[in-house]
Formats: structure tokens, C-alpha cells, sequence
């Protein structure tokens, strides 16, 4: 459950029954099939490296979506997957309670999630999807 108190909404999933919700109505990912057509969502987290070579890698990985959207919130991000308006979230060593709720949500509404051990206990790297489209591996 995650509760976007910006827009009023509240988002719900059952991940065994395969049912998401947004204020009770039904929310489902998206059918986009290939990456070149879909929009990525992702972030910043507080242990986030600028050096040259990091952010060269996050440049050249994002390349291959057609958008990219920062939203600011990791659980509003995977919300904006659940419910169809991007296909894609990736963040490394993002905390887990940051994206715990959210992760239920994007496998509830029919998504696809990965995640690694980040930079200590409690933090992840996250990879999610509306599950159409191949998932190589978690984010390096």
C-alpha cells in the first residue's frame, strides 16, 4: 500500500492475485513490448557516485529507452510503472524501504522486478518492468 498524498491516491496490490488498484479502481502495466519505445524511470539516491565512469554507464544504459523521467520518489516512480505510464525503474543502492511498496505494487499490476545487494545492508539495486520486455540483470 503507498499512499500519493500529493494527488489524493491511494495505491493498493495482491501480488498472488495478480490485482493492483489506484482509489479501488483496477491499474495494470503497460503492453509496450521493446525498450527503443519505452519511458524509464529512475533517480539520485544519497549514495549516488558522479565520477565520470558512473555517470557515463548511466547515460549510455538509459540510451537504449525512448524518455526518461525523474520523478523524485522512488515509490512514485514504481506507482507510474504499476499503473502503465512508464515501463521501466531502475535505481541503484536505493534504500529498501523506499521501494518496498512500490515493488509489490508493479508485480501486483502484472510487472517483473530484479534487485541485487547495493552498498550495504538495507539498500538494493532495483530493476522493475511491465514485464513485456526481456530483463538482461539487475543494474550493475
Amino acid at each position: 500500500m503507498f499512499f500519493d498524498f500529493l494527488h489524493d491516491r491511494l495505491y493498493t496490490g495482491v501480488v498472488e492475485k495478480k490485482e493492483a488498484f489506484c482509489n479501488g479502481e483496477a491499474i495494470s502495466v503497460s503492453n509496450i513490448m521493446q525498450k527503443k519505445d519505452s519511458i524509464v524511470v529512475t533517480g539520485f539516491p544519497v549514495y549516488s557516485s558522479f565520477d565520470k565512469e558512473t555517470l557515463y554507464n548511466f547515460i549510455t544504459d538509459v540510451q537504449q529507452y525512448k524518455k526518461v523521467r525523474l520523478f523524485g520518489s522512488a515509490a512514485i516512480s514504481l506507482v507510474h510503472v504499476a499503473k502503465g505510464s512508464a515501463e521501466a525503474y531502475k535505481e541503484n543502492n536505493i534504500a529498501i524501504w523506499d521501494v518496498a511498496a512500490g515493488l509489490a505494487i508493479v508485480l501486483a499490476a502484472g510487472g517483473a522486478a530484479t534487485y541485487t545487494e547495493g552498498k550495504g545492508p538495507g539498500y538494493l539495486n532495483v530493476y522493475a518492468t511491465n514485464g513485456k520486455f526481456v530483463q538482461a540483470h539487475a543494474p550493475q
